[in-house]
């Protein structure tokens, strides 16, 4: 491990000092001389291209140790042929240079030697040069502007605007505006970008002084393809170099759909993804990706990022306890490719959540929400409140914001009351080349068990418990950026995010006569993660240029859970602690990425990942994670289309303790030291169409291998202890088709997406003891799914309605399986016996909004509009009916 670790920061240092000699000319705009051209035609200097100055560009050698800057700069004078005058007072006294170089040429050499030093090189028309002081040669000047919709007119804020190949850069306020200051004189270009719109530079001429102004008109990308994302690349990237498929969610269309809970986006929004509610438990979030990588029936075989940062259980309870009107927009990357750069645990792909940022304004900018409704269901109807507020502002170096969010929901089903309380802020500083981000979040929900009654006939569950539960998550991040040039970045995050779980019965549950002692159970896990990677962009030629990318990221995850009964009111201490278990574990990887692009329209991508983590299992050692991709991207009449093929690898390890022996009062876990880790392998490939701004379409296939996914196993109850053992189940193979679909005609828009999965048992290994058989669908797992948006959009009116399809899929059926466990019934033979196939779903939901001012509108919101109380997922999850909500926006 160690050897391996130092070769990965061998090869980082050597990389570093690589794209550090490549992009030394960009360099003398920020920290070395200008060399500068005195002309009898201009008031001020002029900087001269030192590429097209022959005395500059040409290569001389030099081995310095230990002389002074003045003679070492004589020493250049002399090699070069030039004439250099200057004066020893302008020079720091103390300084002195060892310094070894071969064939490195002139301009390179004199900034090596006068690196801060504040002074400039200026040329007369004869060629004789001289050091002046920086502010003797010229002042700067100032390049302003506004940033526009081509199309609206309106303003765009939070536009990145930036001078190429120097440090400055700005953010437009909300106005739109921006201003850069201190500017060399000079001719520059101008790059704007937005996520959402078509890159545009501009070339612009800056004075000694004096102040330009540019204005700049962006237009939407006229397709998907031009839209910027982050996942699977590391920097941003236009989608169309990206080989593996990417669903981007913005926080406006979450809006528009009038979306409550995360889960909804995965419900028709992303092809391939499935997610089932379960309202009475709000504090999971239960999606699948791609078919069946996780046979706990959970959502962790993705990997959760909340602004950089990793989450401690991804799937659950990170997404869970997200505040809908914090996000800015969602990015996922469907498939095992992403494991490369996000490391284990990405065994079907990766979720990327960026929250709202502060904006630059004059004036802190207010938005508020409140809204209020019904929540129906066949067992009560109950009152619903769901309020927010956010202040954001700032300036061009600085910006904030910070929020705070209230829900509030009634009895729908005895004990299904809940209170939630999401806080939030980030603030982002920009200084030269460097930008720091912060950003935190804390959630509290306290809520009470929910009771279905449809288990009322067994004695457990005859009444409803008023069992008093607690949840709380924490997410604080780090973000530190360096530009060291225009083409070589470095990012640095430090995260650390946590959620806690509890249940405490300060009074006696009394299900039973029996039943008189107190009790408390609690479950609490963290992260603590640093990520590190670096990227360098280089031109190959006119038509080529390729962007490397390395890094290495580190985090430790501690979980503890704790039960125990017959706890006193004065000391809670527990008399019999039934349960007790603590884990930590460490997870290092390091990885490397090449991503190729050829005249804009063929992008060749390819990585590695090394994971070492100790749960692997002392046998395995270090596991290494491929990735392969490649794209094409070309126009044909008003067509444009693009092919895509990748290949990809994930890991994930079995859970900390899980090949061990655990006993306690009432249950026992069998050790399994043969225990592996779980993996997923294999390719996809698809076609994507875009037709202008009318619409696209776009097709993917998969074929992938997950192997020795992990099941919990029962083994029966021998002696009244509940006895399992963790497993490998052998090969699945999840293959399927994904169809999404776009269509533009004015004010009316159309999206939807299908897919089919097939996940199908292919080999159990040896010793596999479970209830999966060769060629069953896995539980969970339905074959079809689909999902619709239908949005008519007056100037000042939107109406959108949509459409959630999910169809038949195998479970267990809890009612009959208590009916054994506690109501007598005689044991069907084996758990698989209480299987059975629930039949599809279909959902709608309903959303309207009307602007009544420039900052204030309206809104209707209806989940579930035709009140279908069919059970998801299995019958043991009470569901909510139709949801009807009313509410205000309001902007300041």
């Amino acid at each position: 491990m160690s050897r391996l670790t130092a070769y990965v920061v061998a090869l980082l240092l050597t990389w570093s000092r690589l794209a550090g000699a490549q992009a030394l000319d960009s360099d003398y705009v920020e920290r070395g001389p200008r060399f500068l051209l005195a002309s009898t035609s201009a008031p001020v200097p002029v900087r001269v291209d030192v590429t097209r100055t022959p005395v500059l560009r040409q290569r001389i050698s030099l081995d310095l140790n230990g002389v002074a800057l003045g003679d070492a700069l004589r020493e250049i004078s002399a090699k070069a042929g030039m004439q250099l005058a200057f004066s020893n007072t302008m020079l720091p006294a103390e300084r002195t240079v060892t310094f070894r170089a071969d064939h490195i040429t002139v301009a390179a050499a004199l900034t090596e030697l006068l690196i801060d030093t504040q002074v400039d090189v200026l040329f007369s028309s004869d060629g004789r040069a001289v050091l002046v002081r920086r502010a003797e040669a010229f002042q700067g000047g100032t390049v302003s502007g506004r940033v526009t919709d081509a199309k609206s007119g309106k303003a765009i804020p939070n536009v990145s605007v930036h001078l190429e190949g120097t440090r400055w850069r700005a953010t437009t306020d909300e106005n739109g505006g921006y201003r850069l200051t201190d500017v060399p004189a000079g001719t520059y270009t101008l790059t704007v970008m937005r996520i959402g719109y078509t890159t545009r530079s501009q070339q612009v001429s800056i004075a000694a002084e004096q102040g330009a102004t540019l204005d700049v008109a962006l237009q939407a990308a006229p397709t998907e393809l031009e839209g910027i994302v982050v996942s699977g690349s590391i920097v941003p990237t236009e989608r169309k170099a990206i080989p593996t498929p990417i669903s981007v969610i913005t926080g406006e269309e979450i809006e528009q759909k009038g979306y409550q809970r995360i889960e909804q986006i995965f419900r028709g929004d992303v092809p391939g993804a499935v997610a089932f509610m379960n309202p009475g438990y709000s504090d999971l979030a239960q999606i699948n990706l791609r078919g069946a990588t996780d046979l706990g029936g959970g959502s962790s075989a993705f990997k959760t990022y909340i602004d950089g940062v990793e989450a401690a259980a991804p799937g659950f309870y990170a997404v869970a306890t997200l505040d809908l009107n914090n996000i800015d927009r969602i990015e996922v990357l469907r498939g095992p490719q992403g494991s490369t750069v996000y490391g284990s645990d990405a065994m079907a792909g990766v979720i990327q959540i960026f929250t709202k940022k502060g904006i630059h304004t004059l004036h802190p900018q207010v938005e508020a929400k409140a809204s209020a409704g019904l929540i129906e269901s066949r067992w009560d109807n109950a009152a619903e409140q769901d309020h927010s507020v956010a202040v954001s502002g700032g300036g061009p170096d600085l910006s904030y914001r910070v929020g705070a969010g209230w829900l509030r929901t009634g009895d729908w089903v005895p004990g299904a009351r809940m209170t939630n309380v999401n806080l939030s802020g980030s603030t982002s500083a920009t200084q030269g080349p460097v930008t720091i981000g912060l950003s935190a979040r804390y959630f509290s929900r306290s809520f009470a068990e929910p009771w279905n009654s449809d288990f009322q006939q067994f004695s457990f569950f005859a009444t409803p418990s008023d069992r008093p539960k607690s949840g709380r998550a924490q997410t604080y991040g780090l973000n530190i950026k360096y530009a060291a040039t225009p083409r070589w970045q470095h990012t640095l995050v430090l995260g650390y995010d946590r959620f806690l779980f509890g249940t405490h019965l300060n009074t006696p549950d009394r299900r039973t006569p029996a039943d008189t002692l107190l009790w408390s159970s609690t479950f609490d896990e963290s992260k603590v993660s640093v990520a590190y990677n670096t990227t360098y962009s280089m031109s190959l030629g006119p038509t080529a240029q390729a962007t490397l990318t390395g890094g290495a990221d580190h985090w430790t995850y501690q979980y503890g859970s704790f039960y125990g009964t017959g706890l006193t009111r004065t000391n809670n201490v527990s008399i019999y602690p039934a349960y007790a278990y603590t884990s930590q574990y460490a997870n290092s990887g390091y990885f490397a990425q090449a991503q190729l692009g050829f005249s804009e329209a063929l992008f060749v991508t390819a990585g590695v990942r090394a994971e070492d983590n100790q749960n692997f299992g002392q046998d395995f050692g270090l596991l290494w994670a491929p990735r392969a991709g490649v794209s094409y991207v070309r126009t044909l009449g008003g067509v444009t289309a693009k092919a895509r093929a990748s290949y990809g690898k994930a890991i994930r390890p079995p859970c900390a303790g899980c090949a061990n022996a655990v006993v306690s009062a009432s249950s026992e876990q069998k050790a399994n030291p043969n225990l592996a880790p779980e993996q997923q392998v294999g390719p996809d490939g698809g076609l994507e169409l875009y037709f202008g701004g009318r619409g696209s379409l776009e097709v993917t296939y998969y074929h992938q291998t997950a192997i020795d996914l992990i099941e919990y196993v029962n083994l029966g109850s021998p002696g009244g202890v509940y006895t399992y053992q963790v497993q490998n189940v052998g090969r699945a193979q999840n293959t399927g088709w994904e169809f999404q679909g776009r269509l533009n005609a004015g004010r009316l828009s159309l999206t939807g997406t299908y897919a089919i999965a097939s996940s199908v048992i292919q080999r159990l290994r040896a010793g596999y003891t479970g209830d999966l058989r060769v060629g069953e669908q896995i539980l969970g797992i339905p074959k079809h799914t689909a999902g619709a948006t239908l949005s008519y959009s007056l100037p000042r009116t939107t109406v959108t309605l949509g459409m959630t399809y999910i169809g038949s899929w195998t479970n267990t059926d809890y009612i009959a399986l208590y009916g054994y466990f506690l109501g007598g019934q005689p044991f069907r033979g084996a758990y698989r016996d209480y299987w059975i196939a629930y039949p599809r779903i279909r959902k709608f939901n309903l959303a309207v909004s009307q602007i009544l001012t420039s900052r204030l509108s309206i809104f209707l919101l209806s989940d579930n509009l035709s009140n279908n109380n069919a059970s998801e997922y299995h019958n043991f999850n009470p569901q909510t009916g139709r949801v009807t909500r009313l509410g205000v926006r309001a902007t300041s």
